[in-house]
């Protein structure tokens, strides 16, 4: 539970640190691919399935909900989950 936590987290850093990056580049960059982070919250979730070749993550919240996400190549280790 504390890796998935860590996990989003290191997610949304990676993702932020993309972003100022592009914002300070001298030339104009090209269209920013993907979603960006508007906002986050701390949940408590269970991995109950990675898919190693397509990266997809699948949790379970404590009220029994359903969450998948795909993890970028910016996450390593994927295959301790």
């Amino acid at each position: 539970m504390r890796s998935i936590r860590i996990l989003l987290t290191a997610a949304c850093l990676v993702s932020a640190a993309g972003l100022v990056t592009a914002a300070s580049a001298q030339t104009p960059a090209a269209a920013p691919k993907g979603e960006g982070v508007m906002a986050s919250a701390e949940v408590t979730a269970t991995v109950t399935k990675v898919d190693q070749k397509t990266r997809e993550v699948k949790v379970k919240t404590e009220d029994g909900k359903e969450h998948s996400f795909i993890a970028s190549a910016d996450v390593k280790n994927l295959a301790q989950f």
